[in-house]
């Protein structure tokens, strides 16, 4: 399993999930889960990591495992 890094101006806290990765203080964090209330987001990762709150528009850095299995070449 290898995770694909997604950044740029569309990519935003409001499109994480849970068992995606987070890029915190320069180091990726494994989001264990999202909770989001008239659009701020709170990202809850895995323990030791910091965690984060933030509006759903705020750009950020994402790592996804993408699922390629069954992708015509």
């Amino acid at each position: 399993m290898s995770f694909t890094v997604l950044d740029g101006g569309d990519i935003t806290v409001g499109l994480l999930n849970s068992g995606d990765a987070i890029g915190i203080d320069g180091r990726w964090c494994p989001v264990v889960g999202c909770t989001s209330v008239n659009g701020w987001v709170t990202v809850e990762t895995a323990y030791g990591y910091p965690g984060v709150t933030a509006f759903m528009d705020v750009p950020i850095h994402l790592a996804r495992v993408i699922d390629v299995a069954g992708v015509a070449s």
